[in-house]
């Protein structure tokens, strides 16, 4: 039975005999490193993929598709029931917009509100 070159390399600098021990150390320590460091890196990347599905997954949960203003004068219950009865919408939400000053002390902060329903 043969083995591949590179087991042969392998198994040649793994083996020890009494003058090449610290050759055969120093090559165990290296494979040890490269193992750990491959399988650190398949965690993170691991990690970082199912961290970018959730990102994505909230950011797009809480940002409307469509922003319709209506009227001061529109009747926003009427609408909201007819645009809900539509087969192609899945959630209506109103959405309050405004301005307004955040007050800390003497210490004063103009701020923009958005708040839904």
């Amino acid at each position: 039975m043969t083995l591949p070159f590179p087991l042969l390399l392998a198994a040649r600098y793994l083996r020890s005999s009494r003058r090449d021990a610290f050759v055969s150390l120093l090559s165990l320590l290296a494979a040890v490193g490269m193992v750990l460091g491959v399988a650190a890196l398949v965690v993170v990347m691991a990690a970082l993929s199912g961290l970018q599905r959730f990102l994505r997954e909230d950011v797009l949960a809480r940002t409307p598709h469509l922003e319709i203003e209506l009227p001061a004068e529109a009747d926003s219950e009427a609408f909201v029931a007819e645009l809900a009865t539509e087969p192609w919408v899945v959630e209506t939400r109103r959405m309050l917009r405004a301005r307004g000053w955040l007050v800390l002390g003497s210490a004063v902060r103009k701020v923009s509100i958005v708040g839904f329903e």
